[in-house]
């Protein structure tokens, strides 16, 4: 755990002109005001929506995605990403970032599930996470993940044992 202390008014004012324009969750939106005592009526701020242009995706990914891969009963390998969020708005602007993506959320317990395994999506979010590696253990995760990917992809001689080599010599379903 680490902790870090704001001294100085002016330090904190850069943190506050920092989130003022990143927050894409009503969580974070509604915690700020209160930290900073702004008033959400007259406040002019605005939720902003998720977007690939910038780092906020992949550490929120880091935070709270899961990178699996599947061997189906019949040999198939399915390489699946999912992210789950109380929050149905927020997953739902995330979903409309993978133009190929349609439906994809699914709701349990009042929780929102982005989770897909789609060639289109999936390559999109690989190019993504290239320009915005992730910075947890997670990267580890990851690259491994990506790794099967270029494997399915190139499918040369050998490749499902290699994938399930991949799938059993690191924990994949990382959260």
């Amino acid at each position: 755990m680490a902790i870090f202390l704001i001294t100085k008014s002016e330090h904190l004012e850069c943190l506050r002109l920092i989130f003022a324009h990143r927050m894409c969750t009503i969580n974070t939106f509604t915690r700020y005001h209160a930290f900073f005592n702004i008033d959400l009526s007259t406040s002019t701020l605005k939720l902003h929506e998720p977007t690939l242009l910038n780092y906020w995706l992949a550490g929120f990914i880091d935070a709270e995605g899961c990178f699996r891969i599947k061997i189906l009963s019949n040999n198939t390998i399915k390489l699946i990403f999912e992210l789950s969020q109380n929050d149905v708005d927020l997953i739902t602007n995330i979903r409309n970032l993978f133009p190929s993506l349609l439906k994809n959320i699914w709701m349990d317990r009042g929780t929102s599930r982005l989770s897909f395994s789609g060639k289109s999506a999936r390559l999109q979010l690989i190019n993504y996470l290239n320009l915005n590696p992730l910075k947890s253990h997670k990267r580890i995760v990851v690259l491994k993940w990506i790794k099967a990917d270029r494997i399915l992809q190139e499918k040369g001689l050998d490749w499902k044992p290699k994938i399930k080599k991949l799938s059993e010599n690191a924990p994949l379903r990382a959260a």
